[in-house]
């Protein structure tokens, strides 16, 4: 199982200091109950997962939570978090390589804006 570690807050590396990852979002439209991202080429170790969960003006702050998965790991981090608290960043250590999967739980007044980087 990896390790994670969960920050607040923590402001977002420049391209310069990220080797590699993928970002993604997913709009309030079309309604969907899933936002997903793949990042292929992991050489393994450690990456951190940013995560944002925004919710449409008057909406609730609803209980939300992602899944990264890597080959061989099945949801070997994941978190649970409110909808429209600060942005979160966490590491999740002894990754395996290959191509990563990052799926956020989203309601349908929810916007999700999230990056796996190394």
């Amino acid at each position: 199982m990896a390790a994670m570690v969960a920050t607040t807050g923590v402001a977002q590396a420049s391209p310069a200091g990220v080797a590699g990852g993928n970002y993604g979002e997913c709009g309030v439209l079309p309604v969907s109950d899933n936002c997903y991202i793949e990042a292929p080429g992991f050489p393994g170790g450690t990456v951190m997962v940013d995560v944002d969960v925004i919710p449409s003006p008057g909406g609730e702050d609803f209980e939300n939570h992602f899944d990264l998965t890597a080959p061989g790991q099945i949801g070997l981090c994941r978190a649970q978090f409110k909808a429209g608290a600060p942005n979160w960043t966490w590491w999740c250590e002894r990754v395996n390589a290959g191509t990563l999967q990052l799926n956020v739980r989203k309601r349908d007044n929810e916007a999700v804006k999230m990056a796996i980087r190394w």
